[in-house]
């Protein structure tokens, strides 16, 4: 059973973004430049100044800025996908030649991309959901509701049930090479033991990229006074292309850490990627 060790593969997958910084910035440019177009034009569609009642915000909103916000959450995932699948595959297919249009056009294997990650997203609140209202009435009954055991039970059925989901992360390396032998059941069997480190992996990427938005933020915000919420739209253009460009060394980050699991766990079965 092949173990991911925590410490070379964060090592690694730093290694590899660097080594592919150029790739990077070709393949977020429009991600990025169009997330962050959206921010702006959904913080020029807000009322001015914004309600401190959240009711009142709500009954303030426009039709023009729902249907931005709703044009803003397709693009979100939409360019997620077509990222992360186009990292993958520059990942564990670096001899590929193709061109950024190329790299970034929506296939069939997009689809099933998309349809994974909605299915396991979907797999986890509902099971998270599940177990904590099956669980909350017997801790409150042993319990208390208001005992430190009803606070720490729910978070640790969540943590389980997420290292349990981390055991299905190689479908999508696998979908982006187009493996199609990589089923739900093999992902599970490759990755055994290693759904903890999966984790945490991922989990620390995620935590220090948002510990970095916090103080990018709170410099902007520092720097530029009441004009970096609400005063000039270039300088919120400005903060959105920063903290969308982080966001997307998040992804291509945690997408990395994948694509290496799936390298090192499929390599006894002739995995085909090389990272």
């Amino acid at each position: 059973m092949t173990r991911l060790p925590f410490f070379a593969t964060l090592q690694d997958a730093f290694r590899q973004f660097w080594r592919n910084r150029r790739d990077f910035f070709a393949f977020a440019y429009l991600p990025v430049t169009a997330n962050a177009l959206l921010g702006v034009a959904l913080q020029a569609s807000l009322p001015q100044p914004l309600p401190n009642d959240a009711g009142a915000l709500i009954s303030s909103l426009t039709g023009l800025t729902i249907g931005i916000w709703i044009v803003s959450i397709v693009a979100t995932v939409g360019f997620y996908v077509v990222f992360a699948l186009a990292w993958h595959r520059l990942c564990l297919l670096p001899g590929e030649t193709t061109t950024v249009g190329a790299a970034l056009r929506w296939r069939a294997r997009h689809w099933r991309f998309f349809t994974a990650t909605f299915a396991l997203a979907f797999a986890v609140i509902l099971l998270a959901f599940v177990a904590n209202l099956a669980v909350g009435p017997l801790i409150a009954a042993l319990f208390g509701a208001q005992s430190g055991a009803g606070a720490l039970i729910p978070i640790v059925l969540s943590f389980i049930i997420i290292t349990m989901a981390m055991r299905f992360l190689l479908l999508f390396p696998a979908i982006a090479v187009d493996d199609r032998s990589m089923t739900p059941a093999e992902s599970w069997r490759r990755t055994r033991g290693n759904g903890a480190a999966l984790f945490m992996l991922l989990f620390t990427v995620s935590l220090g990229v948002a510990i970095v938005h916090q103080l990018i933020v709170a410099a902007w915000a520092a720097a530029l006074g009441p004009m970096a919420v609400d005063g000039s739209l270039l300088a919120v253009f400005a903060l959105m292309l920063l903290v969308q460009c982080l966001t997307f060394i998040g992804v291509a980050l945690t997408t990395t850490i994948v694509s290496i699991a799936y390298r090192d766990l499929t390599a006894q079965a002739g995995g085909s990627g090389t990272v």
